[in-house]
């Protein structure tokens, strides 16, 4: 249920991007302050994975999605927009790596299948900056990050990592 309302909220927040991205190419010129817009995904304790280094990584990625999804609206340059994506990225995979060591000591049985959704996302994430590069940022591109990046860290951290604090909850 509660996930349900994670995803309904970034769905929503998606939708009103879209449609100060139709008030901006309409007749009507509005000055949106994208800073102030529910974008992204707000934290919230039902995204605890119950371990106090992994919740401080997961808020990091939040709170630096956040930041570029508004960049990338706010147009600020390629070369900023670049550098937020490649310091996601590398934070990324420093979390990665991170979590991958504490599944290991908590003997994880699904270590392997989790390591490959890693993978598959920092494939996700490369894929997105060649789009960046050819494209640029626009308010359309951060649309499509905003579903892409934001949804997966929402499901990701609300279905796969829930299934390891579940794990290690009942191994105790």
């Amino acid at each position: 249920m509660q996930v349900t309302t994670l995803v309904q909220q970034n769905l929503l927040n998606t939708d009103l991007l879209g449609q100060s991205l139709g008030r901006f190419y309409s007749d009507q010129i509005v000055e949106e302050d994208y800073s102030k817009m529910d974008i992204g995904i707000t934290w919230s304790d039902m995204l605890s994975v119950k371990n106090k280094k992994i919740d401080n990584q997961h808020k990091w990625l939040v709170e630096n999605i956040n930041k570029f999804l508004i960049a990338m609206i706010e147009g600020e340059g390629l070369n900023k927009i670049e550098e937020m994506l490649d310091k996601l990225g590398e934070y990324v995979l420093f979390h990665f790596s991170d979590e991958e060591k504490y599944l290991e000591s908590i003997n994880y049985p699904k270590l392997e299948e989790h390591k490959k959704v890693h993978i598959n996302f920092v494939d996700e994430l490369g894929d997105l900056k060649a789009v960046l590069l050819e494209q640029g940022p626009s308010p359309e591109l951060a649309i499509v990050l905003q579903e892409k990046v934001s949804l997966w860290l929402i499901n990701h951290i609300t279905v796969t990592d829930m299934d390891y604090r579940h794990f290690f909850e009942n191994q105790k």
